[in-house]
């Protein structure tokens, strides 16, 4: 395993509250969007933006952490924590359609 518990550990705390913060949030907030983005696929804009989002958030967090970019065995391990989430992010969007 190339990353630290502890850090897979603030990962998951990451996602979850992202995951929240989607559920939390009214349909009205996700489709204002549409407006000014003019995206086709409600589901398939806000799944990737909200991936997005969460990798960069999580990459500057271990740049932050560790002084260093990820190695490919480190990247690889944040992306199967994004697997193991992704029907609850897709879910979650879902909830806003």
């Amino acid at each position: 395993m190339a990353i630290e518990e502890e850090f897979r550990q603030m990962i998951e705390r990451l996602v979850k509250r992202q995951i929240e913060f989607i559920k939390n949030n009214s349909p009205e907030e996700f489709h204002r969007a549409s407006k000014i983005s003019k995206y086709e696929n409600h589901v398939d804009f806000w799944h990737g933006y909200n991936l997005g989002y969460l990798n960069g958030q999580i990459i500057q967090m271990f740049q932050n952490i560790y002084n260093k970019e990820p190695t490919s065995d480190e990247y690889f391990e944040i992306e199967e924590i994004f697997q193991i989430y992704e029907k609850e992010i897709i879910d979650a969007v879902k909830s806003t359609e």
